[in-house]
Order: C-alpha cells, then structure tokens, then sequence
C-alpha cells in the first residue's frame, strides 16, 4: 500500500505542477491578445479548461489524503498534501514552463478538443475564441511572440 501511495502522490504532485504551468500560459496568452480580441470569450474557454483540470487535481489530491489518512493519522494526510503542492509549484517552475512545446502542445490539443465540442453545439461566439486562441499558440510555438512572462 506504502507503493500505491507514493505513486498517487507523484501522480497528484506532477498534475499539480501542470495546472500552475496552465495557468502561467493562460496568462501569457491573454497578455498578448491583440486589442479587437479584448473579448471575455477567450478567457471563458481558458477558465473552462482550467476549472476542468483543476477539479481533476483536487479530486486526486482527496484520494492521496484519505489513502494517507487511512495507513497514518489525519495530520500526516495534510503534510503529504502541502508536499506534493509545493512539488509541483516546484516542477511547474522548473520543467514546466509556459512557453516550452510540451505546454504548448497539451493546451493546443485541449483546445482542439473544445472546438470539436463548439462546432457539434453550434457555439460560434466560443468557436472564434477558441480559434484565435489555437492561432496564437501556433505565433508562440513559431517564436513569434515576445516578451516576459508573469
């Protein structure tokens, strides 16, 4: 069970890490919208795909604390989840950057995934955000987007 747990808690510190990193290309991609896409669309899909993995991290952190809980007592539950936290602040700053293609890769296949989802709907407004959003981190894979990051 020891091996089980550990493997959880690696599992819930790396997804951790890539729902920081998401957030830190959420900014960068909204940071450089150009200004006629000053539309809240964009950033309803992106807080949509963020919500959507970040309920996915905390359902899985749950299930490290009640396996932890359950071999040890509550507080060492707690100090393995602000661990795997602090782990994957730490992966997400330091392998997982915003700009890097494995980021960019994983979010323009997210989003790929919510234009299919668009078109069968008929959603056009959201259609539109989600493809100025693919263009721009298409710029960004290109290099052609500069400047620093948040």
């Amino acid at each position: 069970m020891a091996l089980a747990l550990v493997l959880l808690a690696l599992t819930f510190m790396g997804f951790t890490g890539y729902t920081m990193a998401l957030q830190r290309l959420f900014h960068v991609l909204l940071e450089h919208a150009p200004p006629a896409a000053s539309d809240r669309t964009e950033a309803v899909v992106l807080l949509r795909v963020y919500i959507n993995k970040l309920n996915l991290a905390f359902a899985l952190g749950m299930v490290v604390y009640a396996v932890a809980r359950q071999h040890a007592d509550w507080p060492s539950g707690v100090l393995l989840l602000l661990l795997c936290t602090l782990g994957g602040r730490l992966l997400s700053s330091a392998w997982l950057q915003p700009r890097t293609p494995r980021m960019l890769a994983a979010l323009a296949a997210e989003l790929e995934r919510q234009r299919t989802r668009y078109q069968k709907r008929g959603k056009t407004a959201k259609l539109q955000a989600v493809e100025a959003l693919l263009t721009r981190i298409h710029t960004l894979q290109r290099g052609g987007i500069t400047g620093r990051t948040r």
